[in-house]
């Protein structure tokens, strides 16, 4: 409703089923900037909904302003072919403040009672990220220009520790083997894979919101190196609010996402995120729900 008062910078005046979205600033904002002059800068801002596959291509061909979202690493290349071509437009490389590019979420509150045990145990865990070949992914994937680590603060937080980015995280199969058989988790198939304890094959299902195709290649990488582990990896793709809604019923063996949300902590950062206190966390959605609704 574009008569319906807002705080907002900018006021929507399009119909809501249009593709194209106008949005003009508003004239009561309550912001300025440090010489005392009202934001936003901008009068007008024009948005257009377009397939997600168009995004990169609209962007080469210089049919938009400005562009971030819907945009990926693997955008890159056409773009800077596009910038050298006399597109007319620089690509820039934007941090993000999430916490990890993918991060894998075993589901802890999975209603397979046997795999939930088996999840539960840190050792297992910590097998799966050691069976990770960061360096393999980072060159495949990034050019090489990713940090490779496990999730945690980023380094420009004043809560980074180099520790905990490192921890469990080199690639090293003998130790992860050796986590995997500390566990009892011994015995195998005749084609090798692991059985759990009630002797089902160890087939590790993680489920994506489809996305993003790196995740997918990555994904992939990993398959191969937790095969060495005598751990199936299964990709099932699925819709996001699908994917969401199994997680959070408790029927998604694992998910896989961004790191946290916010990768930039600082000491006044309430620490909620990183307790059971909320649903959203794909690593326990039901502890979360069982807080929220006391």
């Amino acid at each position: 409703n574009p008569d319906l008062p807002t705080l907002q910078p900018w006021m929507n005046t399009s119909d809501n089923d249009s593709s194209r979205q106008i949005f003009l600033r508003n004239p009561y904002y309550h912001r300025v900037d440090t010489r005392g002059v009202q934001l936003p800068y901008v009068d007008v801002v024009e948005m257009t909904v377009v397939g997600g596959g168009l995004i990169a291509a609209k962007a080469n061909a210089g049919e938009v302003d400005l562009q971030a979202r819907g945009l990926d690493f693997s955008d890159v290349s056409i773009l800077k072919k596009g910038e050298l071509e006399g597109g007319n437009y620089r690509t820039l490389l934007w941090a993000n403040g999430a916490a990890s590019q993918i991060a894998i979420y075993p589901n802890l509150n999975f209603t397979d009672p046997v795999w939930r045990g088996v999840m539960r145990d840190a050792r297992f865990r910590r097998a799966l990220s050691l069976g990770i070949d960061r360096r393999m992914i980072n060159r495949a994937l990034y050019f090489g220009m990713a940090t490779e680590g496990g999730m945690t603060a980023l380094s420009t937080s004043p809560l980074h520790d180099p520790a905990f980015l490192h921890a469990w995280a080199e690639f090293d199969l003998e130790k992860a083997n050796a986590l995997l058989d500390e566990m009892g988790l011994t015995e195998r198939t005749p084609s090798g894979l692991r059985k759990l304890p009630d002797g089902r094959p160890m087939e590790f299902v993680i489920e994506t919101a489809g996305e993003r195709q790196e995740v997918e290649n990555a994904l992939t990488i990993i398959t191969d190196t937790w095969r060495e582990l005598g751990i199936r990896l299964i990709l099932r793709p699925l819709d996001r609010d699908i994917l969401r809604n199994r997680v959070y019923a408790g029927v998604s063996m694992a998910a896989v996402w961004f790191g946290w949300d916010n990768g930039l902590p600082t000491a006044d950062t309430s620490p909620m995120y990183l307790a059971p206190t909320n649903q959203e966390f794909f690593s326990w959605p039901k502890w979360g729900q069982y807080y929220q609704t006391s």
